[in-house]
């Protein structure tokens, strides 16, 4: 049951009560048309309560319950200290979805994107030893989804293509805290004063690997 709108039903029917009575008087004798004021006054009152005030106090619902599920969030909370705007925008992008009808698939693709692209602006600045642990969970949660098949992995690399996956239910519980600790370790290491390496010094590693690729999968 929402609170908020039952709560508003009843300021609706008592401000309904209070005009009526301000048009009628206290002691009318239009007992018939004083009745039926209340009741057209409830219907418009509570009309334009449901369709402006209510969405934001479902908002503020809905914001107040997101940020107490990060609170108790490690990532979140180091989100929260080392990059409070960017905190800020999730819990802001979350708070809208919801009031949208996002469902909860939608939510945690839309989450699960938000930090893709947070770890994808603070890796290059990330100590090597982040990196490389953040990229062997990576591998763990794709031998996890391969193992379940139903192109999971495909979801997990691609989520704008086919839709995204359900970390909680499709990772273990070890393989989520790695991948949470793996983030953190990101966040926490990330330098913006890091000397990022430049595409001709790393594709005498990258080369070798593309062509191995390439003669055991083929071109695609």
């Amino acid at each position: 049951m929402n609170w908020y709108s039952v709560g508003l039903a009843a300021a609706s029917g008592g401000l309904a009560a209070l005009v009526a009575r301000l048009i009628f008087g206290k002691t009318s004798d239009k007992k018939r048309a004083y009745i039926m004021a209340v009741v057209i006054l409830f219907v418009v009152f509570n009309t334009l309560a449901e369709r402006f005030i209510l969405p934001r106090f479902n908002a503020q619902n809905a914001k107040a319950e997101i940020e107490a599920v990060f609170n108790q969030t490690p990532a979140f909370a180091t989100i929260k200290e080392y990059e409070p705007q960017v905190y800020q925008q999730l819990v802001d992008t979350l708070t809208n979805a919801v009031g949208k009808g996002y469902t909860q698939q939608q939510l945690i693709d839309l989450l699960r994107s938000q930090i893709a692209a947070l770890v994808a602006s603070r890796m290059p600045h990330a100590s090597d030893d982040a990196i490389v642990t953040y990229m062997q969970v990576m591998l763990v949660e794709m031998e996890e989804l391969q193992q379940k098949g139903d192109g999971l992995c495909y979801k997990l690399l691609f989520p704008q293509v086919d839709g995204g996956i359900n970390g909680q239910t499709d990772f273990s519980e070890e393989t989520q805290n790695r991948d949470m600790l793996a983030l953190i370790e990101i966040i926490k290491t990330s330098n913006t004063e890091k000397a990022i390496p430049t595409r001709s010094d790393v594709m005498p590693f990258v080369e070798p690997v593309l062509v191995e690729l390439r003669n055991s999968f083929g071109d695609d």
